[in-house]
């Protein structure tokens, strides 16, 4: 996968330059659905529903211009977006990084769910393609939320990720 992943990207700075693909990449649109990869068992309940703590938000502050924390996704732009990131290894392992599942969310009902995070700029959505991973991006979430609103969010990312979540391997 690796490697027709690199020559789809010689082919393109071909025509492009390495700038010019990134550029069109980040400002492509949302599709309608993204997916979450879930990397602990404690990602799900013991009934198999997505459990809050699949939506845990890093702090990356120190790596960002900006005060939010990110939850990796992968835009589904394609069929190639699920097929990768079930591909997708740990770090000097070939151990899959999302062994224990994925979920996929329509983010036209997460903007509605979360209408009121999104218009106070507590939740957003960006592109952050990854050299390995074109697809890859990021739910934000502002560092100044409080605490009960965090939870608020990460609540109803797991119930709407129930509608349509993969359990494997528990």
């Amino acid at each position: 996968m690796r490697k027709i992943i690199i020559e789809q990207w010689q082919k393109r700075l071909c025509k492009k330059s390495d700038r010019e693909e990134a550029d069109d990449i980040v400002s492509k649109p949302f599709p309608d659905y993204f997916l979450r990869g879930f990397n602990m068992k404690d990602c799900f309940t013991a009934e198999q529903n997505v459990a809050v703590g699949a939506f845990q938000f890093g702090d990356y502050t120190q790596f960002r211009n900006d005060d939010y924390h990110e939850a990796s996704i992968n835009w589904e732009d394609s069929k190639e977006a699920l097929a990768l990131l079930l591909e997708q290894k740990k770090e000097g392992s070939e151990e899959p990084m999302f062994k224990y599942g994925y979920a996929r969310l329509p983010l036209n009902l997460v903007r509605m769910v979360l209408k009121s995070f999104i218009e106070k700029d507590y939740l957003g959505f960006e592109r952050k393609p990854l050299e390995n991973n074109a697809y890859h991006g990021n739910i934000l979430m502002s560092s100044k939320i409080k605490k009960q609103e965090k939870t608020m969010i990460q609540n109803n990312l797991a119930a709407i990720a129930n509608n349509d979540s993969h359990p494997m391997n528990l």
